[in-house]
């Protein structure tokens, strides 16, 4: 079996080599890491308007299912105003739209 000498040029030869390597491995790991910062972001934002989303869709399944909402999100109201005949009760409360026919109906068969 022939036996294989290493020399200090094929030591030289090796390093030079695992150093270049080393490098392009650094530069990968950074390009990685900067993708991975970009890609957290959008991460974050897309969260943020599926949250967004969640809650409008939880108001708009309250409003259809007749529960209270705040009035902020509730753009189906109805407001009675001083413009109905004077015998009329002249609040100025907000109201469904069933509210304010169920008022309607009580008003025209008065």
């Amino acid at each position: 079996m022939k036996e294989y000498i290493i020399t200090k040029t094929d030591l030289e030869w090796q390093n030079w080599q695992l150093k270049t390597e080393n490098e392009r491995l650094k530069a990968e790991n950074s390009r990685l890491n900067s993708e991975n910062v970009w890609a957290r972001k959008n991460v974050d934002v897309v969260i943020d308007v599926n949250n967004k989303l969640k809650t409008e869709i939880e108001s708009l399944k309250k409003q259809l299912n007749g529960e209270n909402v705040p009035l902020a999100i509730y753009p189906n109201v109805f407001t009675k105003s001083k413009a109905w005949k004077a015998d009329t009760s002249h609040d100025d409360d907000r109201m469904t739209y069933d509210e304010a026919a169920a008022y309607l109906e009580m008003e025209l068969d008065a």
